[in-house]
């Protein structure tokens, strides 16, 4: 692990893969995000790179885990997802 990097006003760590393919997340961040030993996390390939948070299976409102959807980093079905766009 080396430098500390800010971008868009976020701050980030350079880390590297060893050997086995594995990175080390920083003490920092696991206790920032509440990440205790052994919870899953979930990497997401996106345009940007690789995105890696907490596991939430499903929905953060019903926790449906069919038909979802990511708006604004949150896994939302399309049947929560009607129901907030009718509210509007």
């Amino acid at each position: 692990m080396s430098q500390t990097k800010k971008k868009n006003g976020k701050m980030g760590q350079v880390c590297t893969i060893d050997s086995l393919g594995r990175i080390v997340v920083p003490s920092l961040m696991r206790k920032t995000y509440n990440m205790e030993k052994n919870e899953p996390v979930e990497l997401i390939m996106m345009d940007e790179g690789i995105l890696m948070r907490k596991y939430k299976p499903g929905c953060i409102f019903c926790n449906n885990i069919h038909d979802l959807t990511v708006f604004r980093d949150n896994i939302i079905c399309k049947n929560c997802l009607k129901e907030m766009s009718e509210m509007l």
